[in-house]
C-alpha cells in the first residue's frame, strides 16, 4: 500500500497528541480517568479468562485470539485511552477524538508514547522491560511476535502449538503484572476482582489467579 495524503494526516494527528500528552500530562487526569470508568480493564481480564480456558481445552488457535486481544486491550483501552481522553476538555467530544487518535495506531505507533508515559510515572524505561529474566527479547517485542502468530491464525488459517499458546499466556501475564499493574501503582490505585481499578490495597496478583481458576472450571 502506498503512503497517501491519509496516512500523513493521521501521522500528523498522532504526532500532534503524542506531544499534547507529554506536554499537558498530569497524574490527577488520569486518576480521574479511572475513578469515573473503573471498570476500563475487565474486557481484558475477562478475554485472559476465556484464553486461559481456550487453552487448558486444548484450542491453541483460540486461546492466542484471545490472549492478543487481552495484550492490545490492556495497552490500548487500559492505559492509552484515559491519557488521551484527559486531553479533550469538552466531554461530549472526548470519545469521537479518543476513537479516531486510537483507531489507527499500530504497535510502534502506541508504544512510543506509552514508553514516554511510562518513565514519566514510573521513571523506568518500558522498552527494556522483559517477560523475565531469561527472555532474549524485550515484552514489547514479545508483544510483536504475539500479534503476528495471531494474524497468522486469523488471516491465513495458520495452527500454532501448545508452546505457542503458552508463549502466548506468559506474554498476557508479563504485561499484566509488568506495565500494567506497575503504571497504576505509580498513581496510586490497583486492581480488585473482576479487573476494577480502584485505590484499594494492592490485589493484582489475586486478579491473575482468579483468571486460572475461572479458566479452569
Amino acid at each position: 500500500m502506498s503512503y497517501d495524503e491519509y496516512d500523513a494526516a493521521r501521522d500528523e494527528f498522532y504526532d500532534e497528541v503524542r506531544r499534547e500528552a507529554i506536554n499537558d500530562f498530569t497524574s490527577e487526569r488520569l486518576q480521574s480517568y479511572y475513578d469515573k470508568h473503573p471498570d476500563v480493564m475487565r474486557p481484558a481480564v475477562l478475554a485472559i479468562s476465556e484464553g486461559g480456558w481456550q487453552q487448558k481445552e486444548a484450542h491453541f488457535e483460540a486461546a492466542i485470539v484471545f490472549f492478543t486481544s487481552a495484550v492490545e486491550m490492556l495497552l490500548k483501552a487500559t492505559l492509552l485511552r484515559p491519557v488521551i481522553y484527559g486531553l479533550v476538555h469538552s466531554e461530549a467530544l472526548a470519545e469521537a477524538i479518543v476513537q479516531r487518535a486510537m483507531s489507527d495506531l499500530s504497535l510502534d505507533r502506541y508504544t512510543d508514547l506509552l514508553a514516554e508515559l511510562f518513565f514519566v510515572l514510573a521513571k523506568v524505561d518500558v522498552k527494556a522491560v522483559r517477560r523475565d529474566t531469561s527472555s532474549p527479547k524485550t515484552l514489547l517485542n514479545d508483544c510483536k511476535d504475539l500479534q503476528i502468530i495471531r494474524n497468522g491464525i486469523v488471516h491465513r488459517g495458520e495452527k500454532v502449538s501448545a508452546e505457542q499458546a503458552e508463549f502466548a499466556r506468559e506474554v498476557t501475564e508479563a504485561v499484566f503484572e509488568r506495565i500494567v499493574i506497575r503504571m497504576l501503582q505509580a498513581l496510586n490505585l490497583t486492581v480488585i476482582e473482576h479487573g476494577q481499578i480502584t485505590q484499594s490495597p494492592y490485589q493484582a496478583e489475586k486478579i491473575l489467579q482468579l483468571s486460572t481458576d475461572q479458566s479452569n472450571e
